[in-house]
């Protein structure tokens, strides 16, 4: 501020200026801020509430909360379904996500690709599904996160439809364990007795990202048998202090009429699942598995356990550890 505005406002003050002004300027898009004791100074556009994660353009605190769902379509593909009972390692069930064999091939078809480890001339038991790629990243609005629509599958097969799995990091920000309350729909077929849908929770044995050395799944609430367009699935689960979990729910397109399909995936009531303010969507590990090329975390080779660490220590070589 030059010397001559300086002056004026000491004249109409009476001789004493009425804020101490800084004499020299600030950086480039700051602002000028009180102390409140007359005293201005320089300040940046910063909003504490918010984390600042270099590399991430969403904010992580403030309500958004997002997921990333991939698909498969098993039958219902002109040549030969990408997803099967025999599945991409071992038998595959859809609405047991939780358990051994089933987790590490759920969360590779969550990814885009069931066969993260083989050679090219596998098929891709995830992303084969009509106008759909693996790993979209969608946004809640509300609160609900996911989808319910309407499919036309060409080959009609009933008992072999399509199926969708999706991945909603939560973590707890805070110095205790957090329980949170998690709901969810999806949509069933039951056919051939792999099918189904389920709501499950991967929980890593560290709460920093890099010191995980072993991942625990658990189904929180599945269905099997019963064929309907919405089940509804709802579980607990208490989150360990300044931890990230992944929660992954499956379900089965619902068959309607000839060539007509339902495919309901979402969770519901995120007000009820993110209503302590220390429970987050964690943006850094949305962001992981929605871009990251994981090389070698999941191979078929063991259980869950020591294959799903990778996911998190990932998440510290991208955006930083903590």
């Amino acid at each position: 501020m030059s010397k001559i505005i300086v002056d004026q406002i000491q004249k109409l003050t009476g001789g004493v200026a009425a804020f101490n002004i800084p004499t020299v300027d600030g950086t480039a898009g700051q602002y000028m801020k009180t102390d409140g004791s007359a005293n201005l100074g320089w300040s940046s556009m910063t909003n504490p509430n918010v984390a600042s994660i270099p590399g991430i353009p969403v904010p992580e605190g403030v309500g958004i909360i997002g997921s990333i769902m991939s698909r498969s379509d098993k039958a219902n593909t002109y040549s030969t379904g990408e997803w099967t009972s025999s599945g991409p390692w071992t038998t595959y069930y859809n609405y047991d996500i939780g358990s051994n064999n089933n987790a590490i091939q759920f969360m590779n078809m969550a990814l885009g690709d069931g066969m993260q480890d083989s050679g090219t001339s596998e098929n891709m038991f995830g992303n084969d599904s009509e106008h759909q790629f693996g790993r979209t990243l969608q946004y809640s609005n509300g609160t609900r996160l996911g989808h319910s629509r309407n499919f036309f599958h060409y080959d009609n097969s009933t008992s072999d439809a399509g199926i969708t799995f999706r991945l909603l990091p939560i973590r707890n920000t805070t110095s205790a364990a957090i329980s949170v309350n998690i709901y969810a729909y999806v949509s069933n077929y039951w056919g051939s007795g792999y099918e189904g849908g389920c709501l499950a929770v991967f929980a890593p044995n560290a709460g920093l990202y890099s010191a995980v050395t072993a991942v625990t799944g658990t189904n929180l609430a599945s269905v099997s048998s019963t064929n309907a367009n919405q089940n509804s699935l709802s579980g607990s689960y208490s989150i360990p202090a300044n931890t990230t979990v992944i929660v992954g729910l499956s379900s089965t397109d619902w068959y309607y009429t000839s060539y007509q399909f339902r495919d309901t995936n979402y969770f519901s009531q995120l007000d009820t699942t993110f209503t302590n303010p220390g429970i987050i969507c964690d943006m850094r590990m949305l962001q992981t598995l929605h871009t990251a090329r994981f090389t070698s975390p999941m191979t078929y080779a063991g259980g869950l356990s020591g294959l799903m660490p990778g996911i998190w220590k990932q998440v510290a070589l991208q955006y930083g550890d903590r």
